[in-house]
């Protein structure tokens, strides 16, 4: 089978056990901070100010995480199973950049496959994956996969991709207080 075939059969594959795996979390509702995101959300509607204020419910500082979750909220609204699929999509999206930036770090195409089935499925993200607020997580690493992979990029303005993705995932992950 060609390459290309392959990681098309592989990204199908992934998906499909991404929905067999993390489908269910469509039922399942809010956790932990969850409602406070929910409550933000309404307030930010009121006063896009609210949005970098101290004051929010989840002031977490983390604009790329916070940006993320805003945008489904414009989308679908406070949807506990849109805001779920969202992060169960974020961590499928995480998995396969993973297992494209070990392919293209020199590792064998099996062993990069396998490296994003592992983290798909790896038990230990169960509350990352679980989780509303937790959509953090797999935002970094997507963004920070996707900044690697610009940056082994051969265009002219990889150095500017690396920057925007590598600022994106520290601001998924980090908090910072203006």
């Amino acid at each position: 089978m060609n390459p290309q075939r392959l990681w098309l059969a592989y990204i199908a594959g992934m998906a499909c056990l991404t929905w067999l795996c993390f489908g269910s979390l469509r039922h399942h509702l809010l956790d932990g901070h969850d409602a406070e995101s929910f409550a933000d959300h309404l307030l930010i509607d009121q006063d896009p100010s609210y949005f970098f204020s101290h004051n929010k419910q989840q002031a977490t500082g983390r604009f790329t995480a916070d940006g993320a979750k805003y945008a489904v909220y414009l989308v679908f609204g406070n949807d506990p199973a849109a805001f779920h699929l969202a992060v169960v999509a974020t961590h499928l999206l995480a998995s396969l950049l993973l297992a494209l930036l070990v392919y293209r770090l020199y590792a064998a195409q099996v062993l990069a496959m396998l490296t994003g089935l592992l983290f798909l499925l790896n038990v230990t993200h169960f509350q990352a994956v679980h989780h509303i607020s937790a959509l953090d997580y797999p935002l970094g690493l997507a963004c920070a996969c996707a900044a690697w992979l610009c940056w082994e990029g051969r265009h002219r303005t990889r150095t500017w991709t690396f920057t925007l993705f590598m600022v994106l995932a520290v601001q998924a992950h980090r908090w910072f207080q203006l």
